[in-house]
């Protein structure tokens, strides 16, 4: 039987975005009809790859592994060896203020949790872990096969 899922590791380098974005699209073209549930997928997955390379390891680089799962239901976990961090603790912006009156972060995670359906992390005590599990149209059954 093959597995129901598929495995990246790279380097927490932006210029890695668009691999991991690509491999993502990959997966999510199969086993996700709507378009715009890919899209907003896509969207949320860069973000948060971004958001590693920028602030996971301070200055340096590290490992990241991305998995892109699609049983019991379609999700995207994305893993990395930085320092403990979790984003689902971070305060929603103050979208009644004008951007120049806000702080500075926090819409990035707020627009991954509006897109996504559910959002879970975990430390396990060496990677963050980072799930992401897209809304699914309701209409949309999920396609036969792997």
């Amino acid at each position: 039987m093959l597995p129901k899922y598929r495995e990246m590791k790279l380097t927490s380098a932006l210029e890695n975005s668009e691999t991991v974005c690509q491999f993502v699209r990959s997966y999510a073209a199969r086993h996700m009809a709507d378009a715009d549930t890919v899209t907003k997928l896509l969207v949320a997955v860069e973000e948060v790859f971004v958001n590693i390379c920028r602030h996971a390891y301070g200055r340096g680089r590290g490992p990241v592994i991305v998995i892109v799962s699609w049983e019991p239901e379609f999700q995207v976990v994305l893993m990395d060896k930085g320092k403990p961090f979790n984003p689902l603790l971070q305060n929603a912006p103050n979208l009644a203020l004008p951007a120049g009156r806000r702080r500075a972060g926090g819409l990035g995670i707020w627009m991954v949790r509006e897109y996504m359906r559910k959002v879970i992390y975990e430390h396990n005590g060496e990677y963050n872990i980072l799930a992401l599990v897209p809304q699914m149209p309701a209409a949309q059954s999920p396609p036969l096969g792997g």
